[in-house]
């Protein structure tokens, strides 16, 4: 309720004049001192006198009118989204909460929360405020838990169109009552089939009767099925003669070992002729002979060479690296057991070992040979396209070398020659002994050079590859010491590089050094 004074004071004699096209709601006047009243047409309230004015202007609130309305309950599945559609005229929106909402001052803000939640949007239009209330059920996803078991050769069909036939735990994946997923954890069993063979005779005229009732009269080879302890399908082969009082001769082969099961139950298991007699309960005979003949199984021996590294096949497929006596048995060609020996002799690799690069005088030779040890049985081929082991080479170059020594694979190894003007020489000791007798206390390169070698660097590596000393000093030996200790008696290697003047290559040479005590 509003309270206002016209012009006239406590006397009396003003108006109140309302500007919007109808009186608000809830709003009214006490006009002191004079009458109340409407104005015609123009919705004021009117005192006796009209003298003067005051004006009031009254903003009607703007209004959220959501495609969802107020106060709307909807429903989501975790981890979906929800738009939250308003029809306002609002520049800014204020959401609460602003947890999970894409953005928090927007008309159409995507909320995607993890649990029921209630979000309210607030507006202002002209300092009016309006609200709209959205609820959000967050439902959850369900699961459960199916055991089922079937026969082999069956399927089990998932939701999905999926068709299940082995034994496993396996997961399906359906909408609930509430439209959210329901997660189905399915046990499956394949319960196996069973198989038997009957060997059987009848007297001709009478009547077989199978397990399942089925009735046979003539010889052959029949399948019965019956339903096992497990529930499912058990096939029974039954070999059936008919028998009469004549002979009937049947020619059997069975590989040496193995057993042959005459009708009459009896096991025999070498070459002969044996006869079975069956009486019916009608009193006619009839004999089968049986002629058994026994196939002997085989054996053969094979030799294998196998290289170093490589591997190979036994007859039966699987894979072998060591040598060794193997024993694999496969069919033969009458279908019985082939008993292979393969004796597998392990060949040495062979390899080329190249010590290190080197440099030769010019206008000499050098020969490389990349078979010392004479193996035999192999080839050779340069990169010069020379064919032999051994070759003399007296230019500069990359020289490369394939040895192969079959059934192992080839070989390569290479060496780099350089060539030097030999007014320069540089020789390097192959031993030193830094016991303190002061004999070959120390040890560097020997240069007989004239001039001096410029760019000269030494250095000496012990055979962990750790660099134990280096100068580029030309006078500068080694006494056989790292960082003040005497390093270990052994083998080092050494390197040392220089120019004979400034228009040459730097030449560079190694090798390796005995420290002896």
């Amino acid at each position: 309720q509003q309270y206002f004074h016209g012009p006239g004071g406590g006397g009396g004699g003003g108006v109140i004049i309302f500007k919007n096209t109808t009186t608000p709601s809830g709003v009214s006047t006490n006009v002191n001192g004079g009458l109340q009243g409407l104005c015609n047409g123009n919705n004021s309230l009117e005192t006796d006198g009209c003298i003067g004015s005051v004006l009031f202007n009254y903003i009607q609130p703007a209004s959220i009118i959501g495609q969802i309305h107020s106060h709307q309950n909807i429903s989501i599945c975790k981890n979906d989204t929800a738009v939250l559609q308003l029809n306002s005229a609002a520049q800014f929106i204020n959401w609460n909460p602003i947890n999970n909402l894409s953005c928090n001052n927007c008309v159409a803000p995507k909320a995607y929360p993890t649990i029921t939640t209630t979000y309210i949007a607030t507006d202002s239009v002209n300092h009016c405020f309006s609200r709209d209330t959205f609820n959000i059920k967050v439902n959850l996803p369900t699961s459960s838990n199916v055991s089922v078991s079937m026969c082999q050769g069956n399927t089990y069909t998932l939701h999905n169109g999926n068709k299940l036939s082995t034994s496993g735990v396996y997961h399906d994946t359906i909408s609930n009552h509430v439209g959210c997923d329901s997660i189905i954890t399915i046990n499956l069993l394949v319960k196996n089939k069973s198989s038997d063979t009957v060997y059987t005779a009848i007297c001709q005229g009478s009547n077989y009767h199978s397990p399942s009732g089925k009735i046979f009269t003539v010889s052959g080879v029949y399948y019965d099925t019956i339903t096992n302890h497990l529930g499912c399908d058990s096939i029974i082969t039954i070999h059936l003669t008919a028998l009469d009082s004549s002979l009937t001769i049947i020619k059997k082969t069975i590989c040496q070992g193995k057993n042959y099961i005459l009708p009459d139950g009896t096991n025999v298991n070498s070459s002969g002729t044996y006869n079975v007699v069956y009486v019916s309960n009608a009193r006619c005979d009839s004999t089968l002979q049986f002629q058994i003949t026994v196939l002997s199984n085989s054996t053969s021996n094979k030799t294998l060479f196998l290289c170093v590294g490589d591997s190979a096949l036994l007859p039966d497929g699987n894979a072998i690296h060591n040598g060794g006596n193997y024993f694999t048995t496969i069919p033969n060609h009458n279908g019985c057991d082939s008993v292979i020996h393969t004796l597998v002799n392990m060949l040495p690799k062979f390899a080329i070992n190249f010590s290190t690069d080197s440099t030769i005088c010019e206008n000499k030779s050098i020969f490389l040979n990349a078979n010392p040890n004479n193996t035999i049985g192999g080839t050779f081929n340069w990169n010069n396209g020379i064919n032999i082991p051994t070759i003399e080479i007296n230019k500069a170059g990359l020289y490369i070398v394939t040895a192969s020594f079959p059934p192992c694979k080839p070989v390569s190894d290479s060496i780099q020659i350089f060539t030097t003007n030999c007014d320069c020489n540089i020789y390097m000791p192959n031993a030193f002994s830094p016991n303190h007798d002061n004999l070959n206390e120390t040890i560097k390169p020997i240069i007989e050079c004239n001039p001096l070698p410029i760019d000269y660097e030494f250095s000496i590596y012990n055979r962990l590859g750790q660099k134990v000393f280096s100068t580029t000093v030309l006078d500068e030996s080694w006494d056989g010491t790292f960082k003040n200790k005497e390093q270990e008696v052994g083998t080092y290697d050494y390197i040392f590089s220089y120019r004979v003047n400034q228009l040459s290559e730097k030449l560079k040479q190694k090798g390796d050094i005995t420290l002896i005590r």
